[in-house]
């Protein structure tokens, strides 16, 4: 019965990548273009979350959804009002990125590339998530001096990222790399409050009603994270479960969603797991 709860056999996230041939070198090629992708919008405060490919004759199809991180929005702001011509640097991040894009085009024989882009920015403006922003911030917001300490703009681009997890819009595997951003660099005295943070926004994220009358149906049922490593910075590892709501992880029939990540510290590499059930 163990073996049900391993992370192969738990639904797991998979890759929308949709091949019209029987070439097995066309996943490759489309598996490191995005991954090359993702590493250059990351760089530019820009993360991608759920995309789909295509490879249909000459073609090639890339549907995806992008988020904007605030310091990405204050930079677009301050360029806008600015009338020099922006000219890009030549970096090497650009010169990789060139030069795996043509090779794939190279081999691939791709005549026309076809991008469908989805800004989930746009979401946060309806009414319903807005209240749902308010909401985790007046909560929260005890929390900003004490975890994120001159990290102003993570603090807002974190509650935002909860808005689109209780969408549907983000994933286990993107969240949990939230998390580990912000447990990278917390001080070893403040796990503790880092856990009492976890339970309350996992509270608020299956609870939103009593606090305020937010007409939206959440489909996250269950939060749980685990925690293994020197917690606290003492001399054995040790492992923490945080957990809101029911995670069923004996059952084949329930959407569950896990993740798992290493998270290197100045007190060693801790291993974090999120699960997310969803109805």
């Amino acid at each position: 019965m163990s073996q049900k709860a391993n992370i192969l056999t738990l639904k797991p996230s998979f890759f929308n990548l949709n091949l019209q041939t029987q070439n097995s070198k066309f996943f490759l090629y489309g598996y490191v273009f995005i991954e090359t992708l993702k590493k250059v919008l990351f760089r530019k405060n820009i993360i991608l979350l759920n995309f789909t490919t295509n490879f249909i004759g000459n073609i090639y199809v890339l549907n995806f959804q992008v988020f904007f991180k605030t310091a990405k929005i204050f930079f677009l702001k301050k360029k806008k009002f600015q009338k020099k011509v922006v000219v890009l640097k030549n970096t090497h991040t650009h010169k990789a990125f060139s030069r795996i894009l043509f090779k794939t085009l190279q081999f691939l024989k791709i005549n026309l590339f076809i991008f469908s882009i989805k800004i989930l920015n746009k979401e946060l403006k309806l009414k319903k998530n807005k209240m749902l922003l308010k909401l985790f911030f007046t909560k929260s917001k005890p929390f900003l001096n004490i975890l994120f300490q001159r990290r102003f703009t993570f603090f807002f681009d974190f509650l935002k990222n909860i808005v689109l997890l209780m969408q549907g819009l983000m994933n286990a595997n993107a969240f949990l790399q939230t998390l580990s951003h912000l447990f990278k660099y917390l001080h070893k005295r403040m796990h503790t409050r880092f856990f009492v943070f976890f339970n309350l926004i996992s509270n608020l994220i299956l609870n939103y009603g009593r606090y305020e009358k937010i007409k939206f149906k959440s489909e996250i049922k269950g939060l749980k994270l685990l925690i293994k490593g020197k917690i606290q910075g003492k001399m054995r590892a040790n492992s923490k479960y945080l957990q809101e709501g029911k995670i069923p992880t004996q059952s084949f029939n329930k959407h569950v969603d896990i993740s798992k990540q290493n998270v290197c510290t100045l007190y060693g590499v801790f291993g974090l797991t999120l699960w997310i059930y969803r109805t």
